[in-house]
């Protein structure tokens, strides 16, 4: 946790038994980085590896392109303040 009087920074990166790093392995996230992953009806599988990631299942078809996001009605949000406390009376500060 985060004190008032300390600064920002790595501070988020300490050890915290509440909070372990999940270990995979290279084999793992070498499979996830490539799409392999999936989740389907809520269980995770694995595609072979001769099908494309990037295509629709059930058409063949390809993923369309990237696109940009419309962000026309970003002048409409609102950021929190920077410090004060929060919803769990958490005190922060920037």
């Amino acid at each position: 946790m985060l004190h008032p009087s300390e600064p920002p920074g790595d501070s988020i990166f300490r050890d915290d038994p509440g909070r372990p790093i999940p270990a995979q392995s290279t084999e793992w996230r070498t499979l996830k980085a490539s799409g392999r992953v999936v989740l389907s009806n809520g269980k995770i599988g694995l595609l072979d590896a001769d099908v494309d990631p990037l295509a629709n299942p059930s058409t063949g078809t390809s993923i369309a392109d990237a696109r940009t996001l419309d962000l026309t009605w970003t002048r409409w949000i609102v950021e929190p303040p920077a410090s004060g406390v929060d919803e769990k009376a958490t005190f922060t500060t920037t």
